[in-house]
Order: structure tokens, then sequence, then C-alpha cells
């Protein structure tokens, strides 16, 4: 079975274009290349082109990469605090169940 197509909704086109540009400033910024700024996260220069144009098919680990090697915050945060935040969101999906039952509508009339 081939590949399904895929259109992501518009807040995530947003964002992907908003990040994509954000790493494509800092890649600048430093003096990089997009095959330079490829190599340093193990992939094409041609995903650097796709990541930095917004493209919703490169893989999420490729642009977190990227913004993380050039120091681009992912959430409003700065590497101390987003290693912060990803320990407290480890706490609270440990607090939470491991499967979620659909809910069955209760009549209230049955009960009485």
């Amino acid at each position: 079975m081939g590949r399904q197509s895929f259109a992501p909704r518009q807040e995530a086109a947003d964002a992907a274009l908003v990040l994509g540009a954000a790493i494509r400033s800092a890649r600048v910024d430093r003096g990089w290349t997009q095959e330079q700024l490829g190599n340093a996260i193990g992939a094409s220069a041609r995903t650097i082109h796709s990541l930095e144009r917004g493209i919703h098919t490169v893989s999420i680990g490729h642009v977190f990469s990227a913004a993380g090697v050039l120091g681009v915050p992912l959430f409003g945060e700065d590497r101390e605090g987003l290693a912060r935040a990803a320990g407290s969101a480890r706490y609270i999906e440990s607090l939470l169940p491991k499967r979620v039952a659909t809910s069955r509508r209760l009549d209230i009339d049955d009960d009485f």
C-alpha cells in the first residue's frame, strides 16, 4: 500500500512554516550551508531545504534536531527550561491512565 495523502490543519502548517523560517535564519546567521546543517543532524541537504520551507513531511526528529543544533528555542524555552518541561511532562504522563475507555452514555431514567 502506498503513502496516504495528508494535509495538515492550518495551525500545524503555520507552525511548521514559522519554525522552518527560524531554523533557516539561525543557519544563515551561523554561515552554514544546508549541507552542513544536514551533516550535523544526519539528514540530506534536500531534507533541510524542505524543513526550512515548512514542508510537513519532514520528520519531527529532524526538525527538533536542527533547532537544537542551532539553538533555536522550542516552546519558548531555553535548553534548561525545555529539559525541566520535559521532566514535568514525563511525570504527568506517569500519572495518566494507560488507556482511556470509551464512555458509555448513561440514561438517567433507567436509574430510577
